[in-house]
């Protein structure tokens, strides 16, 4: 077979029945790719809120070969039967799947039933808000498949809004887990507030390289005609179309981070080691902690972590180096920092105590992240 590509695109209707607009536009992104002069197959599903329908675009030309029954696209078997039905269709060398749709990020994750906690638990049982409880978290190095039952439950980030619902990040990685192809080249999630190092490390089995934006975007995504021309000039490794797809966003009002997904452990073990210092001084680093003041998210970007720790006693110089190091040997294209556009969850500066259920996220498990969040927003209760 040569070295080609197929490209695969998983929209959804927007979720939301009183703002029909969202879906309208969905519409405009695939007739835009169906007026680009390109030589690559573009396959697609659009889970419509009247139905879902599956096609084909190639060179200007866009065929329907499938219609069907709308769908909840919360469920993560529907992307793996897209993935299935692909694969076998329109079989290459490489695959970039690209989902397009809503994303949700660490803000307005707590549900209105769901109680403000100063600590982190590893499971849906009821905590007490009195007593600091924490996640067991272990320093030096990650599994390269912890061990856990994976649960669909918010875990600081979700995809495909239906209903007010997201897919939690657990269940899209599943998605992708149980296909045939079980992994892709290039993992593309346009969609709002998924540029985190959680988001990232949840995917870092299922595709080698991974492209998203830690801010809200434009409603009508990506530049997918420049990116199929590019495709369609010449070979093309994942790398370098992951490269291309970070460089073409700087032509909108949004900046996107690229990661080769085989260096995310390193970039979770520098922060593991970050979070034991902090654990470790955590009477001293509250005071650190109420830094962070924004009042529009639970998340912070690395690059103002880093800066952040520059001058604290507490946490080494060569700790802060480790994680500017991890994170320029794993990102792709261009940035200003090493350690720009990538989020991190870190609640508390502004007051809010962030969400129970982040400690079942994969990033939480393996590193004392959440301990160290607990830790810090129970001396901030206690001061």
């Amino acid at each position: 077979m040569a070295d080609t590509w197929t490209v695969l695109v998983y929209m959804g209707w927007g979720g939301d029945p009183a703002s029909p607009t969202f879906e309208a536009i969905q519409e405009q992104v695939l007739v835009s790719i169906a007026a680009t002069e390109m030589t690559v197959d573009v396959v697609y599903q659009f889970a419509r809120s009247t139905g879902t329908e599956r096609g084909r675009i190639y060179n200007g030309q866009r065929e329907i070969l499938a219609t069907g029954p709308a769908i909840d696209v919360t469920d993560p078997d529907h992307l793996t039967e897209f993935l299935d039905w692909a694969q076998a269709a329109y079989p290459s060398t490489h695959t970039a799947l690209f989902l397009k749709d809503h994303g949700i990020g660490s803000t307005d994750l707590r549900a209105p039933s769901e109680p403000v906690a100063a600590h982190f638990v590893a499971d849906d049982s009821p905590a007490d808000v009195g007593t600091p409880t924490v996640v067991t978290a272990r320093s030096g190095a990650l599994p390269a498949r912890p061990r856990r039952v994976v649960r669909d439950v918010v875990t600081g980030s979700g995809v495909l809004r239906n209903d007010g619902r997201f897919m939690p990040m657990p269940a899209f990685m599943r998605g992708i887990e149980a296909s045939q192809l079980g992994r892709v080249d290039v993992l593309g999630l346009d969609a709002c507030q998924l540029g985190s190092i959680e988001v990232a490390y949840e995917l870092r089995e299922v595709a080698a390289y991974w492209i998203a934006s830690e801010s809200s975007e434009l409603t009508v995504g990506w530049s997918y005609p420049e990116i199929l021309r590019f495709l369609s000039r010449g070979p093309a490794t994942p790398r370098e179309l992951a490269t291309m797809v970070v460089s073409a966003s700087k032509s909108q009002s949004f900046n996107l981070i690229g990661l080769e997904l085989a260096h995310v452990d390193a970039i979770a073990r520098a922060l593991d080691a970050i979070a034991s210092e902090i654990i470790k001084n955590a009477d001293v680093a509250v005071a650190w902690l109420s830094t962070f003041s924004n009042p529009y998210t639970d998340g912070v970007e690395l690059a103002e972590l880093v800066a952040s720790l520059e001058g604290q006693a507490w946490c080494a110089a060569d700790k802060r180096s480790a994680l500017v190091e991890a994170l320029a040997r794993a990102r792709v294209g261009e940035a200003p920092h090493a350690a720009a556009w990538i989020g991190i969850y870190l609640p508390g500066g502004s007051g809010s105590f962030g969400i129970a259920s982040y400690g079942a996220a994969a990033f939480a498990q393996d590193t004392a992240w959440a301990e160290m969040i607990g830790r810090l927003n129970y001396a901030l209760l206690n001061r």
